[in-house]
């Protein structure tokens, strides 16, 4: 009964990393598309799903206490790989492929963030560019010797005084 709380504490964290990797792939669409309104509801929803994730990882360390005890086990580590080898048959298993399963969403959702970080430091950089191209330099307000000197190359008098 114990196996099946935790199993059914794995799928509700694999379920919520899944709706965590879909608003990383909204997200990553707004910023393609530059879409801000987009994007920000998308990072709200993003910050009430971690919210939800932290929760469900709290009752699957309870869950994974709970296990360990019945097993007569003492709590070393709370993680799954350490009740994968006090677990044996089927429910190993079972627990084997959740946890793979939940280790590869988490490795594509980090692959998504990290191409939607690259997005977010190129428009930085884009923007940066704009703002260097249309702002002047310092340069361009101050005057300098070679400034004076090609006024006065460029410059002629329109009186002539050698006549």
């Amino acid at each position: 009964m114990l196996i099946q709380e935790l199993t059914r504490r794995l799928q509700d964290l694999i379920d919520l990393h899944q709706q965590l990797l879909f608003i990383a792939e909204k997200k990553k669409e707004s910023l393609i598309k530059q879409d801000i309104k987009t994007l920000q509801a998308a990072v709200q929803d993003e910050s009430k799903t971690v919210r939800r994730i932290q929760l469900s990882e709290d009752n699957r360390v309870k869950a994974v206490k709970a296990l360990l005890h019945s097993l007569q086990v003492s709590p070393v580590e709370d993680t799954l790989s350490y009740i994968l080898e006090h677990v044996d048959g089927e429910e190993k298993a079972v627990l084997t492929e959740l946890t793979q399963e939940l280790a590869e969403i988490l490795s594509t959702i980090k692959m998504v963030n990290d191409q939607n970080q690259q997005l977010i430091q190129d428009a930085l950089q884009y923007v940066h560019l704009s703002l260097d191209l249309l702002t002047p330099s310092a340069e361009d307000f101050q005057y300098n010797a070679k400034h004076q000197e090609l006024e006065k190359s460029s410059s002629y008098s329109t009186f002539d005084s050698k006549a």
